[in-house]
């Protein structure tokens, strides 16, 4: 019984090294690409804060309570145009003084002028008047200015926002009226890493787009880069400009923006070449061996990922064939045959 149980042992060794070896032996077919050096056209991929071109907050500096508003709210504006118009009448009185104060002080200028020339009037005296003179013409136009800044003025083209006041409201110096945007151009504010510096500069172009515009999408260029490297993140202030027509942005939105980098060389293989292997990334490079094609691992170091191809860093040279279909059934020595034709 032992000897019969021995025999078959040795039946079943002899059949599974011979079914090892057959396996060994067989050649697979795999479709095959060289590695190839193409033109790479990379994107950086940041978010950016929308902000406008030119932006306030449209306060009063003067404790007065509001006479009449001459806007309403999402109102486009000119630069210039009233928008506020704050108690002016002690204001407008005080600039009626002064003016009197002026015109006295300038007509008694004039006749000690007149009497020095007919009198013998001290130097002193005309010199006297004409001081006087000049500082009540200073002191009318400190009235005016005072004046003036009851009339509220959009100082650049926006539109307004929401209206945070009423006719009547007393009005402290820094309260909120309204505010005031120009979007007709906004800016985009975004970060990069400081290893992106070598390319990063004024005039590259960048392009937007925001989820509420799928269809849309919004050019511009870099304007100008911050001073300093933020020594925390070790990142750097960017502002680009994009134009905004149909006022579509507004500040505050989050873009996705996409700035061009430089095109290089890069060694790619198809995507479906790369088998990963517990921490490693392999290819299986065909090679002639004694004539025979025959499937070697190369363990590789990628870079950049296309949605057809990868970068190899390390591991394999211009040129050399790697199996771009079938690599899983594969395993390093394994005789292979090249199919003809398309891949799946």
């Amino acid at each position: 019984m032992k000897g019969l149980l021995r025999a078959l042992l040795t039946i079943y060794a002899v059949v599974g090294a011979h079914s090892v070896w057959a396996a060994k032996d067989k050649t697979v077919s795999v479709f095959a690409e060289p590695a190839e050096v193409i033109e790479l056209q990379e994107t950086l991929d940041v978010l950016a804060t929308v902000i406008a071109n030119e932006s306030i907050d449209v306060v009063s500096t003067l404790t007065e309570r509001v006479q009449s508003i001459h806007f309403t709210e999402g109102q486009m504006v000119s630069k210039g145009d009233l928008l506020v118009v704050l108690d002016t009448r002690e204001a407008q009185a005080n600039v009626e003084q002064s003016k009197a104060i002026t015109l006295e002080s300038q007509q008694q200028y004039e006749r000690v002028v007149k009497l020095a020339k007919q009198q013998g009037i001290s130097q002193s005296t005309v010199d006297e008047k004409l001081r006087a003179w000049k500082v009540a013409q200073a002191q009318q136009t400190q009235a005016e200015i005072h004046l003036d800044k009851h009339f509220i003025r959009a100082p650049f083209d926006g539109r307004v926002g929401l209206r945070y006041v009423s006719v009547g409201a007393l009005l402290q110096p820094g309260t909120m009226i309204t505010t005031l945007d120009d979007v007709s151009q906004v800016k985009a504010d975004f970060t990069v890493s400081a290893a992106e510096l070598g390319y990063i500069k004024p005039g590259l172009s960048i392009e937007s787009a925001h989820p509420a515009f799928p269809k849309t999408k919004f050019s511009g260029s870099i304007e100008t880069l911050d001073t300093r490297v933020n020594e925390s993140t070790r990142r750097l202030n960017v502002r680009a400009s994009i134009a905004n027509p149909n006022v579509q942005l507004r500040p505050g939105m989050l873009l996705t923006t996409q700035i061009q980098k430089p095109t290089r060389s890069a060694l790619m293989v198809p995507a479906t070449a790369i088998v990963v292997f517990a921490d490693d990334q392999i290819v299986y490079q065909i090679v002639d061996k004694e004539g025979t094609k025959v499937a070697q691992k190369r363990i590789v170091k990628t870079g950049v990922r296309t949605p057809s191809q990868v970068e190899i860093l390390e591991g394999l040279n211009a040129g050399d064939l790697v199996v771009s279909e079938g690599a899983l059934k594969l395993k390093s020595g394994r005789k292979v045959q090249i199919k003809e034709g398309l891949q799946p």
